[in-house]
């Protein structure tokens, strides 16, 4: 959710997060930016800083609008357009955001992105933190055992895969669905 046009905040996180009750996840859409104030644990990086401080206004942005940020939280990281072409930089913004929302003590900060995509943006770079894999073909708990031998050349998050998505029809309609594992 993104403020409104007057500067007040839109009311949609919090809708959202009444009806997901005690299943809220939050998540924040990462896209390339810089920062020169210096955040702890960055070391004067300003990619990391901008990660940094996505965690932070994210955090208080739930908070403003009466969301509890106190649950597990999901960093997208896809579409290699909105990214840098350096991959070390794009790598310290995302570790950037794992530091900010962890010092909120957060400690379930995972990663939502597509195997085939991740390397394009962050290079070799793995965090030890949950995997949400999208974008996965199939269904059901082979998805959930299968990703790492799959796509083995891929450098993913070294966590647990905590969910997978794919395709699905319902109504004829074409759908994401996800499974947990």
């Amino acid at each position: 959710a993104t403020g409104a046009a007057n500067g007040a905040p839109n009311p949609c996180l919090a809708h959202e997060a009444a009806w997901a009750g005690a299943g809220l996840n939050l998540y924040i859409y990462m896209t390339d930016g810089t920062s020169a104030t210096n955040e702890p644990g960055c070391n004067g990086d300003t990619t990391c800083n901008f990660g940094y401080q996505a965690g932070l206004y994210a955090y208080n942005y739930a908070q403003l609008v009466g969301v509890n940020p106190l649950v597990s939280w999901w960093l997208d990281v896809e579409n290699p357009s909105g990214w840098s072409s350096n991959l070390a930089e794009n790598a310290q913004e995302v570790q950037g955001a794992i530091n900010g929302l962890r010092g909120f003590g957060i400690n379930n900060v995972g990663i939502y992105a597509s195997p085939d995509i991740w390397n394009e943006i962050v290079g070799d770079y793995q965090p030890s933190v949950p995997l949400w894999v999208a974008w996965w073909t199939g269904n059901g708990p082979a998805n959930c055992q299968n990703v790492r031998t799959d796509f083995g050349n891929d450098k993913l998050p070294t966590g647990p895969v905590f969910v997978t998505q794919y395709a699905d029809t319902v109504n004829g309609q074409s759908l994401d669905a996800d499974y947990a594992c």
